[in-house]
């Protein structure tokens, strides 16, 4: 006697099939993705605008804070050809070759941290460390020979601790000579 050949069914039946409800279902998923995305798109818009809204009502904050601080008659005008003027004064300082001039000077003793302009006082304002007050004495003094500053000054100085030893911290001011 000869057995016939054996069927393994593999698959669970999941019962009859349902190609219309799966279709159903589908389509409402696809149709509230579509209502998020355009929802989110429109979101998106209103946020721009209320960005730009925010950047215009600050804009003429800054222009009311400014009108007001006028003097004159034409107190707007004044004030705008004052930041202009600034502005061409920060623009026109002679910055390589202040630079040039306090790279040149510093020397392998002495640290600058921070160069800060003023360019209606034609100021440097120089922050630094020194590894002792001689060489921050000498670095003022090299500051001082240099022919593009009328002047520079010790403004601050302190004693702060970096490891085994001690710092010299300062805060130097150099006035640079007017262009001819």
């Amino acid at each position: 006697m000869k057995a016939g050949p054996l069927l393994l069914d593999y698959r669970r039946s999941r019962g009859p099939a349902r190609p219309a409800l799966d279709t159903g279902l589908m389509a409402v998923g696809v149709g509230v993705l579509a209502v998020v995305f355009v929802t989110c798109f429109e979101m998106s818009g209103e946020l721009q605008e209320t960005r730009g809204q925010i950047e215009d009502l600050q804009l003429m904050s800054k222009r009311r804070a400014t009108a007001s601080q006028g003097t004159s008659a034409d107190g707007g005008a004044d004030v705008e050809s004052a930041r202009a003027n600034a502005i061409r004064r920060q623009l026109n300082l002679p910055w390589d070759e202040l630079f040039k001039a306090i790279e040149a000077s510093k020397g392998d003793s002495v640290a600058l941290l921070s160069i800060a302009p003023d360019a209606q006082l034609r100021q440097l304002k120089l922050a630094g460390e020194a590894k002792s007050f001689a060489d921050m004495l000498e670095y003022v003094k090299r500051l001082n020979g240099i022919s593009m500053f009328e002047s520079a000054y010790l403004l601050d100085h302190g004693l702060a601790r970096q490891g085994p030893g001690e710092i010299v911290r300062f805060t130097i001011v150099a006035t640079w000579k007017a262009a001819p």
